[in-house]
């Protein structure tokens, strides 16, 4: 297993991008996702993407996630080289310092909320605790996101809103560097849509966790402090009445 490759980088740099390209498909029909990225993410930034459907978002988070590997270039993450490291590597590394929050929640059926949310920390190590510990920090975390009374119970017991709640504890249980948000408010309606991102902005602000979530919600690209907009396989920061227009 490969490890990580170190490198001293600034603040403003936390995340960086050095001429990223991926493709797809074999040489008689090679699809361009993205290309030669050159994209920086400050820490404790909170970045809002936009882009139309195959616009490239999806393969954007599945390479800082570690999920996938470029075809070229680099991806710094807080010093790390991500893309040289191992199936093995990457998997560790996304397990104790990405955290993840999709537009269809994703809990485990067969897991009670409090295992849901405690699944990540064991995941990356962390071991159960009774009273103290892993399983405090995560009664603590259903609490902050209202669902404190809950810990009990089935997924399939709660409200979209709750479960997307659910969703975002778990995503910040083990404490990620990098939360990586696909769509989270899209399945949601608005009041419920607003509630959660007010509750998601909340709880990223007061962790300090840098944030690239890829949303159309208006109040998701008001809060947030950049707004990029993926076009064609390349990154552009817009403001946000260009956003809004388009």
């Amino acid at each position: 297993m490969n490890d990580p490759v170190q490198t001293r980088i600034p603040r403003e740099d936390f995340i960086a991008l050095h001429r990223v390209s991926k493709s797809y498909g074999d040489s008689g029909a090679v699809r361009d996702v993205l290309k030669s990225l050159d994209f920086t993410i400050a820490e404790g930034a909170f970045v809002a993407l936009l882009g139309r459907s195959g616009a490239g978002k999806s393969t954007l988070l599945n390479l800082l996630g570690g999920l996938d590997v470029p075809t070229s270039g680099e991806i710094h993450i807080a010093g790390t080289r991500l893309d040289v490291l191992d199936d093995d590597a990457r998997t560790l590394y996304r397990r104790r310092h990405i955290g993840f929050v999709f537009q269809s929640y994703n809990l485990v059926p067969t897991l009670n909320v409090l295992d849901n949310v405690m699944l990540p920390m064991e995941l990356a190590g962390t071991k159960k605790g009774d009273d103290s510990g892993p399983r405090s920090q995560a009664r603590a975390l259903l609490a902050e996101v209202g669902l404190g009374d809950r810990h009990a119970e089935w997924p399939d017991r709660l409200s979209g809103g709750e479960q997307q709640r659910v969703a975002i504890a778990r995503a910040l249980a083990h404490q990620p560097m990098l939360l990586l948000a696909d769509e989270p408010t899209g399945n949601l309606d608005y009041s419920t849509g607003r509630t959660v991102m007010d509750l998601l902005h909340r709880l990223v602000r007061e962790t300090r966790t840098t944030m690239l979530v890829v949303t159309h919600d208006r109040d998701f690209l008001q809060a947030s402090d950049r707004i990029v907009r993926m076009h064609d396989g390349r990154m552009v920061d817009i403001s946000y009445d260009e956003a809004v227009a388009s």
